[in-house]
């Protein structure tokens, strides 16, 4: 947990320093105005490319092997970062954060396949949340963090290399501080032994097929890509609104920061709670209401003055509803999958995500070409969280009432289970009870560890 977020956070920092440096050094030129949309996919770019064969990997070779070996390319390719802040070299540093975006790619089916294998399917609905919680803080950790330092420094310096060669020193730091995390977990060994093909490195439409046959899994993966895209449209818009107020100002980085802030509470409290709710059973019932919270907190945000404080409540309301929406699925993804070909699901799951990210950021560039105001370009993530969760709401329509339910319930009555373990998780169960009524059922399908 403690490696993947900092892993997370050093990718974050590293590309929300290139991003207000790039703004710097291109001085109103033409291609600072997609700066952001550059660097969303360059790191897009490598899951698209080699989700397949990091699946394989995962697969063939222990998690725990792939996990050190992610670890020490990220350390290398931070000492280059250093050559490059060093020698003010900006197009090498771009393409280490193209490498870097790479060993993402090679850690992301392992640090998620391994997580099962660690706490098992009954408290893999609560470990997925924090694990979840814990990774996106450090996103946007990262991006805060280094928003505000960056600000500083270049105000006070003037110059942005000198602005940002201190923090990245720290997030070089960070690297090694991740290949001593991943020194620290136990050797998993591996779950099965697939010989490399060259056609392998062009399997994505297998993978993605063996993903989308199965029914429960194709929806499932539709709704975790929903949630990424969802969350890179909100980054791209957030910094053009930041760009709008601040265009070529130090302070660019700090309204970021700001921004991604708000964002990134909403998202904790999610996760946590999110994760809370899951800690027994995995609890689609939530899946709707984050798609319902999602709705209505982008209309929030888009009728808000920037940086008001309705502004910054309602952004951090889209991160809390996404939180609620993407938790259970994601779970429901890792514990529905086979174990043998679990690295397989997941880096189709990823490539997916991926599409859907670059989807999104593109969208957006292309509304900000037409002229579309961030008003509008919230409105309409709105429109399409409304579509979906009218969607979601049709095929769980049970589980949501069911939460609802329950949750009134238990704010009325303490319910204590004794033994949970006891229960099995298929089949019949004999209930004796020593005496019976209504409500009775009501209380034992809310305390029952089954969902």
């Amino acid at each position: 947990m403690g490696l993947q977020s900092q892993n997370a956070f050093n990718d974050k920092a590293l590309q929300f320093t290139l991003l207000p440096m790039g703004i710097w050094l291109a001085a109103g030129a033409g291609w600072g105005n997609y700066l952001q949309h550059i660097l969303a996919l360059l790191i897009l770019l490598p899951f698209i490319l080699l989700g397949p064969l990091a699946g394989w990997a995962s697969d063939t070779f222990s998690k725990t092997r792939i996990i050190r070996l992610a670890s020490w390319i990220q350390l290398g390719v931070f000492a280059v970062v250093f050559y490059c802040f060093k020698t003010e070299f900006f197009p090498l540093a771009v393409a280490c954060f193209f490498f870097l975006a790479i060993q993402s790619t090679i850690l992301s089916p392992a640090k998620s396949g391994i997580i099962k294998d660690l706490v098992g399917s009954s408290r893999l609905g609560f470990a997925s949340g924090i694990m979840q919680m814990f990774t996106i803080v450090a996103i946007l950790t990262g991006q805060i963090v280094i928003g505000f330092w960056y600000t500083g420094r270049e105000a006070r310096l003037g110059d942005g290399w000198q602005a940002g060669f201190l923090p990245i020193i720290v997030i070089g730091f960070g690297a090694v501080v991740t290949l001593i995390m991943a020194y620290s977990i136990h050797v998993i060994p591996a779950q099965a032994k697939r010989p490399f093909t060259k056609g392998l490195l062009i399997s994505h439409f297998g993978q993605l097929g063996q993903l989308l046959k199965s029914r429960p899994l194709r929806l499932t993966a539709l709704g975790i890509a929903y949630f990424w895209a969802f969350g890179a449209f909100v980054q791209m818009v957030s910094v053009t609104i930041s760009k709008d107020l601040y265009d070529g100002d130090p302070y660019f980085a700090t309204s970021q920061s700001w921004m991604m802030c708000a964002a990134g509470g909403g998202i904790a409290l999610g996760s946590i709670l999110g994760a809370m709710i899951n800690k027994r059973h995995i609890e689609l019932g939530l899946n709707p209401l984050g798609g319902i919270i999602m709705m209505a907190a982008s209309i929030g945000v888009a009728f808000a003055v920037p940086e008001s404080a309705l502004f910054y409540t309602a952004l951090a309301g889209t991160g809390f509803g996404a939180a609620f929406f993407f938790v259970p699925i994601n779970a429901f993804l890792q514990d529905e999958c086979d174990p043998d070909q679990r690295g397989n699901i997941l880096a189709g799951s990823a490539l997916l995500n991926c599409l859907a990210m670059a989807g999104a950021v593109i969208l957006q560039a292309v509304l900000v070409k037409a002229g579309l105001t961030p008003k509008v370009q919230f409105l309409l993530a709105a429109a399409v969280s409304v579509g979906v969760t009218f969607y979601v709401m049709r095929l769980l329509p049970r589980a949501f009432v069911k939460m609802l339910a329950f949750s009134a319930l238990r704010a009325f009555y303490r319910i204590e289970t004794i033994y949970p373990e006891r229960m099995p998780e298929k089949g019949g169960v004999l209930l004796t009870p020593n005496h019976v009524s209504y409500l009775d059922a009501l209380i034992l399908t809310a305390a029952s560890p089954r969902p």
